[in-house]
């Protein structure tokens, strides 16, 4: 039931700048490159950034196009 319960919310799982280079298998320092030319999305917690890695994936696609 809980597993069902989360599938159906869909709430975005909102990453670090180190943990989103680790599932893109890509440097940090690239993250803040590119957010900070507004090529990925990102959102503003408190002091620091977090990253959608679904929202991430669909703008660095529609980039590369």
């Amino acid at each position: 039931m809980e597993l069902q319960k989360n599938i159906t919310n869909e709430q975005p799982v909102l990453l670090s700048r180190i943990e989103l280079a680790k599932r893109l298998g890509i440097c940090p320092r690239v993250v803040s490159q590119e957010s900070l030319s507004n090529r990925i999305p990102f959102v503003t917690l408190g002091k620091s950034r977090r990253y959608d890695l679904k929202a991430v994936l669909e703008a660095l696609g529609a980039n590369s196009k």
